[in-house]
């Protein structure tokens, strides 16, 4: 039982990783700033790339107005 719930996190894990979309939902509440805190930051560690950080940076801007 417990490998089987192993197997299903390493799949659902591996379909976040699928396509080349990212969805940015906001499930808390989190401002603004701190999201795009967050995002800053994540894209100075290099975590993600110029495109997605101005792609994604849109997205939260847009979600929250």
């Amino acid at each position: 039982m417990k490998s089987q719930s192993i197997l299903a996190g390493i799949f659902l894990i591996g379909l976040t990783h699928c396509g080349s979309t990212t969805k940015v939902t906001n499930t808390s509440q989190i401002s603004v700033g701190q999201q795009l805190s967050d995002l800053e930051n994540t894209h100075q560690r290099g975590i993600i790339s110029d495109s997605e950080y101005k792609r994604l940076k849109k997205v939260i801007i847009k979600n929250n107005d």
